[in-house]
């Protein structure tokens, strides 16, 4: 089962990711950017996991999860994660 952690992130940390995926996505900035650490206790599963999610008109909604805590994610992470074709499209609006 997937937790939401509620200790406090690096602010810096987090807009960093934020500004990565902007850029990366190329989103306008109206485009919403939700960045989240989830701890998983299961087998198999990684015990820190950071979930990357935009939520725009002009490009959907694309999902991106690296398996790092906020603080340890780089922007080559991000770009690995998007040619790795762990960039999930669910939706486009």
């Amino acid at each position: 089962m997937l937790l939401g952690i509620r200790e406090k992130v690096d602010p810096t940390a987090l807009a960093c990711i934020k500004g990565w995926a902007a850029e990366l996505f190329g989103l306008p900035p109206t485009d919403g950017i939700f960045v989240t650490q989830l701890q998983c206790n299961e087998t198999g599963c990684p015990p820190l996991e950071t979930a990357i999610a935009t939520l725009g008109v002009a490009c959907g909604m694309h999902r991106v999860t690296i398996a790092k805590a906020i603080v340890e994610v780089t922007r080559e992470d991000l770009i690995h994660a998007l040619q790795s074709g762990s960039c999930h499209h669910p939706l486009k609006l």
